[in-house]
C-alpha cells in the first residue's frame, strides 16, 4: 500500500512540473 501511494505522490508531483513548466 505504501508503495502505491508513493508512487501517486511522485505522478502528481510530476504533473504539478509539468503545469509548472507550461
Amino acid at each position: 500500500m505504501l508503495n502505491i501511494k508513493e508512487t501517486l505522490f511522485e505522478k502528481q508531483l510530476e504533473d504539478w512540473r509539468m503545469k509548472e513548466l507550461q
